[in-house]
């Protein structure tokens, strides 16, 4: 920017204001800025690409091992079937108001168990609780969508990161990734 030296109007190219990033010394920050401003005005295309791919893919696997909800076959193995579609009808439960407990302790088994928990380790994310919007028979369906809501973000998120320069990366502490 160009100051002039009478009344502060620009008049002559004989005096130059720096920017922040400039007077600081931070041109990294000036680079996060082009890189943040860029990243808005990019193309969403291969973000939703980054997207759709990890969710079509699992719904792709679904349909040909003839898996529920596109087939008879049962997506129930081990932990799934003994312990994240409980661990999910319980917060429905919870959600709905129809548990035997609370969030720290379940009624459910035995003479009751911490719920917290559990929780934490396998529901703690933003979409289990879009189970409430389920039937409670229809908890599996719920349990496949969350999943496949969960690869979508990720992609998603992993994508933006790995988009972003070198330069920027450089001082984060995640530049191994």
């Amino acid at each position: 920017m160009h100051v002039g030296t009478s009344g502060g109007a620009p008049s002559s190219p004989d005096v130059r204001v720096p920017d922040v990033a400039e007077a600081t010394g931070d041109s990294n920050d000036r680079v996060t800025r082009h890189t943040a401003s860029r990243a808005l005005g990019a193309s969403a295309a291969p973000y939703a690409v980054a997207f759709l791919v990890p969710v079509l893919v699992l719904c792709a696997m679904a349909v040909v091992r003839r898996q529920f909800p596109f087939g008879p076959g049962s997506r129930s193995y081990n932990d799934l079937g003994n312990a994240y579609v409980p661990l999910h009808a319980q917060l429905h439960d919870l959600l709905h108001g129809h548990a035997l407990g609370d969030l720290f302790l379940s009624w459910d088994a035995a003479l009751g168990t911490p719920f917290y928990p559990d929780y934490v380790v396998n529901l703690a994310s933003p979409f289990a609780p879009l189970v409430a919007l389920f039937p409670r028979d229809r908890i599996e369906l719920a349990v496949f969508v969350v999943t496949i809501l969960k690869y979508g973000p990720a992609s998603l998120a992993m994508t933006w990161y790995r988009a972003r320069p070198t330069a920027a990366r450089a001082g984060s502490p995640r530049c191994w990734a």
